[in-house]
């Protein structure tokens, strides 16, 4: 089976949704279907080459997000509907995957007219970008014509909100397959900082580790606030519009000496083997959290805010700890006892495994996918 990829978002950036397309993009490529990605995420498309998956660079106007691209969009949408029209002539896949909203909004009409099956996968939780969206009596219309793949029950809820046809969401969560490799980014070297946090002072040796873009809403500024409280050491692996301000903040709160910030990592299985924990803490909803997956799978305890879809991931103090969004004080108890209780990292360590193995595997992914597509 021919299977095209698209995902043309407004800003391209490397996260999840990547991480899951190429993961996904390999494993279909595995059980002997044809792959292609149609993107104008440079990123992406190298990533997919890389892993020897075809792939090409394209631009089908801006995603419809901001109020510059929505007053652009219906005239941009024309070089959308040229240049799709020509890949899937040229292609002809059996079925098409959008994954941004330019790519649903214009692949699935086509998609119906040359009977190709549409799939959606949705990543983003929903919010103004949609719910005040010009377009989304376009999008509730064509999401009649599509099957939706939800990475959450949170946001398969947000869609029900939104209009979408409750029959054609399914929920499938995104799988881990670490075999795969991270896109190409500057080097960091990883041992060498983590040895300098430890070397501070050879009584801290809990390592507490944040992975992700720092925006506003992760709440690292959280994360620095509490790490201030305690006597530990933490490594902020990353990068975004954020940077600066929370480097700006650590240095006011005196923490130059304990908090290393590493930029974008290129090996997480380096990153996961050096720290003690994982704090993911989120201040706003997050659809799901790939991350929090990753380091289960690495078998690093993870500490996250209770909030949006982690707890369909984490079992409070099973496999894994939460805690009230944006609270430094619980979040410091929550780190002292995985600190100080080594018995209770491990069950955690062993439980969080467990879990991944049943319920967020590459494989069962991949597999949902195939149903949904054939």
């Amino acid at each position: 089976m021919k299977i095209l990829f698209l995902r043309f978002p407004l800003k391209p950036a490397w996260g999840g949704a990547e991480t899951q397309a190429l993961a996904l993009a390999s494993g279909l490529r595995e059980r002997g279907h044809e792959v292609f990605l149609l993107s104008n995420d440079r990123r992406l498309v190298n990533a997919f080459a890389k892993s020897g998956l075809p792939a090409k660079k394209s631009w089908i106007g801006w995603e419809p997000t901001s109020k510059i691209a929505l007053l652009l969009f219906p005239l941009t949408s024309l070089i959308g509907f040229f240049v799709l029209s020509f890949w899937i002539n040229k292609i002809e896949p059996a079925a098409v995957i959008s994954t941004t909203l330019a790519d649903k909004l214009l692949a699935t009409p086509m998609a119906k007219m040359l009977g190709k099956k549409s799939l959606w996968i949705e990543h983003t939780r929903l919010g103004r970008w949609l719910y005040k969206n010009p377009f989304l009596f376009w999008y509730r219309l064509q999401s009649k014509d599509a099957k939706i793949v939800a990475p959450s029950y949170f946001l398969r809820n947000q869609l029900i909100q939104a209009g979408v046809p409750v029959d054609n969401i399914t929920v499938i969560y995104p799988g881990i397959s670490l075999r795969h490799s991270d896109p190409p980014v500057a080097e960091k070297n990883l041992k060498r900082s983590f040895a300098n946090a430890r070397d501070d002072d050879k009584a801290r040796k809990f390592v507490i580790g944040y992975l992700g873009r720092l925006t506003k809403e992760k709440g690292v500024d959280v994360l620095l606030k509490t790490i201030a409280t305690i006597d530990n050491p933490a490594v902020i692996a990353g990068a975004g519009p954020e940077e600066q301000a929370l480097k700006k903040l650590a240095e006011k709160l005196d923490l130059d000496d304990r908090v290393k910030f590493l930029g974008e990592i290129s090996n997480k299985r380096d990153f996961f083997s050096q720290i003690n924990c994982l704090v993911v803490p989120s201040v706003e909803a997050e659809s799901f959290g790939l991350v929090i997956m990753e380091a289960m799978a690495a078998g690093v305890p993870v500490i996250a805010s209770r909030i949006g879809a982690t707890g369909e991931i984490i079992e409070h103090k099973k496999t894994g700890l939460l805690f009230e969004p944006g609270n430094v004080e619980e979040l410091a108890k929550k780190i002292k006892f995985l600190r100080d209780n080594p018995t209770a990292r491990t069950e955690v360590v062993k439980l969080a495994k467990t879990a991944v193995i049943q319920r967020f595997s590459a494989e069962k992914m991949i597999l949902g996918f195939l149903n949904l597509v054939q």
